[in-house]
């Protein structure tokens, strides 16, 4: 437990949490995962309900078409798995641990109802933000392709 403290302690994520909080996440042990290189946390296609939070490590994310060109290398603090987990669609890429073992936190609707309203508002609102700066970011790519 205290490993997976101090890696939560390190993610931007958690800063708004209170040391109460951040231990009681700590102490959920079955959440968090730990995959070895090249271990798939997701499969394109696969219809899981879970999202994920980064805690250690980084991850490739990679198409079927084009498995040796990874789309994106995440680091510790991403999360990933998002759009599946609220739509409920079928997983559109593939994550795999990358170059090191990585340990992630693995969230679906049934753990997030166990955990304080508190701390999962916490989560809810960091996941708004993160996919409203997303929309933000494919706006700005949009309209400078409109400028060309």
């Amino acid at each position: 437990m205290d490993k997976i403290r101090d890696l939560i302690d390190r993610l931007p994520l958690f800063r708004e949490f209170t040391d109460d909080e951040r231990d009681h996440l700590a102490q959920q042990e079955h959440t968090f995962i730990r995959f070895e290189p090249n271990e798939f946390i997701i499969r394109e296609g696969a219809r899981e309900k879970s999202f994920y939070i980064l805690i250690k490590g980084a991850v490739r994310v990679t198409r079927n078409d084009m498995p040796d060109q990874p789309l994106a290398v995440l680091k510790s603090g991403a999360i990933f798995g998002e759009i599946s987990f609220l739509t409920r669609a079928a997983r559109t890429t593939n994550v795999i641990a990358h170059e090191e073992a990585s340990v992630v936190m693995r969230l679906d609707s049934d753990i997030l109802q166990a955990m304080s309203p508190i701390v999962r508002e916490k989560i809810k609102d960091h996941l708004i933000h993160l996919l409203a700066a997303r929309i933000n970011k494919m706006n700005d790519s949009l309209l400078q392709l409109s400028r060309r």
